[in-house]
């Protein structure tokens, strides 16, 4: 399905799955660096957690909206051909996945 044609609910059901992908990728990357890298580990861990809480206020608002079924959309289930995708300073990416402040503020492209 293409990333264009889905309708509110399904982006937010999208949005559900990444969290809770994600928030699994940060606990297995905590499980991996747990002996040697204790201090990543609690990084990756509280990424995971602030992943859940993600999840949990998206989950929320989709209960509100379109009942309690929320049908599973994963990432590799949508082509997003439509998504522009500009050049990234990898130190900038750094930078921004570590911030303690939200992002505030529009990009322009």
């Amino acid at each position: 399905m293409q990333f264009r044609d889905l309708n509110e609910a399904q982006i937010l059901a999208l949005a559900i799955t990444a969290e809770e992908e994600d928030a699994r990728v940060y606990r297995d990357f905590a499980d991996s660096l747990r002996t040697d890298f204790p201090a990543m580990t609690e990084l990756f861990a509280k990424m995971a957690g602030e992943e859940d809480g993600h999840r949990h206020r998206l989950m929320d608002a989709y209960r509100q909206r379109f009942g309690e079924h929320i049908p599973l959309i994963r990432r590799q289930d949508v082509i997003c051909r439509d998504i522009v995708h500009l050049p990234c300073n990898q130190t900038q990416i750094s930078q921004d996945a570590f911030s303690a402040t939200p992002f505030s503020g529009s990009r322009s492209a």
